[in-house]
């Protein structure tokens, strides 16, 4: 595969790659770019996620630690290297992002993201695409509060590394993979990602401040929502919820998604304005999960005051039914 004439430096993605074991980061970037290569369906559900149709025509190339020509000096001081590069082409048209990645504990910070999507736009690249363990309600929010004109030329999304796996599952799963070399391939990535020393993980904690905010509830305590707890606990509350839709995925074989007004799916920062004023009113946290074929939306409750937890379906009685007993059987 012949490097394109934009990059001085980068080397195809590799489902093997020849890396020290401490490039963690480098390492899983490389098999997850490789498998979008390899697999059809793993690119069409993953890029899918981002509104992007990829076609069987269509062409996938990935690369890793890719370098640009006229790379400017500020990026070659801050080695804003990024891990990966994709670039889909449909004909004449192309659709080109960077991908930023991070295992383990390691946190992407504003500053970092607000430079690759400078980098992005100064290569007329279409978007950048960070993978972490932290997670999102949908690809396009994203863990990093960012201002709004961040995002004005350069489309910003998230990918966590289980949204990832539980994609692959997902395939698996209900044979949504024909080829089968490509099942093969799926499975190994599979493997890899389950794997203790891919660095990958599900949500297992909440934030620093959790356990003061739960003192505070129980001593009847008040609590401002425009503060850092309050706001920290929301948000990793938003990540939890991810967490159980994933989780929920991979146990039903099916997509499962978080029901959000539609004003919060186009502004994450509204929805945790709101939902912050919501929890300092009432102190439960709050979620409703859409479960296909399922009887009605799952409704997840937690109660700080009473540490309880409850889950509820809400069904409508059948209207066909003459008596009242015969709607409640």
């Amino acid at each position: 595969m012949p490097r394109p004439d934009f990059l001085t430096g980068g080397e195809p993605a590799r489902l093997i790659p020849v890396t020290p074991d401490s490039a963690r980061e480098l390492k899983s970037v490389s098999v997850i770019l490789a498998g979008l290569r390899s697999v059809l369906e793993l690119r069409q559900s993953l890029l899918k996620s981002l509104g992007v149709r990829v076609g069987t025509n269509a062409t996938l190339e990935a690369w890793i630690e890719p370098v640009f020509q006229n790379e400017d000096k500020k990026a070659v001081k801050n080695k804003d290297r990024p891990d990966g590069l994709l670039i889909l082409r449909t004909g004449r048209r192309e659709w080109r992002a960077l991908i930023e990645a991070k295992v383990g504990n390691d946190t992407i910070g504003e500053e970092q993201v607000s430079r690759y999507l400078q980098q992005a736009k100064n290569h007329k690249l279409d978007a950048v695409i960070t993978i972490t363990n932290q997670f999102a309600a949908l690809p396009t929010h994203h863990p990093v509060k960012l201002p709004k004109n961040a995002t004005k030329s350069v489309a910003l999304f998230h990918w966590s590394w289980a949204f990832i796996r539980t994609q692959c599952q997902l395939l698996l799963k209900n044979d949504g993979v024909e080829d089968e070399d490509q099942v093969f391939i799926l499975s190994e990535i599979l493997r890899y990602l389950e794997s203790d020393r891919s660095g990958i993980s599900h949500f297992d904690q909440m934030n620093a401040e959790w356990k003061d905010v739960v003192n505070k509830v129980k001593s009847n305590a008040p609590l401002a929502k425009t503060s850092d707890e309050v706001q920290n606990t929301i948000a990793a509350w938003h990540q939890e919820q991810r967490d159980l839709c994933l989780i929920m995925s991979r146990l039903t074989g099916s997509d499962v998604s978080l029901k959000l007004k539609n004003d919060h799916r186009l502004d994450p920062a509204k929805r945790l304005k709101d939902d912050a004023d919501a929890f300092c009113k009432a102190p439960t946290l709050n979620c409703a999960l859409h479960i296909i074929n399922a009887a009605a939306d799952l409704e997840v409750t937690a109660d700080l005051q009473r540490r309880m937890i409850y889950c509820s379906m809400r069904l409508t009685a059948p209207k066909d039914k003459q008596s009242t007993k015969a709607r409640v059987s």
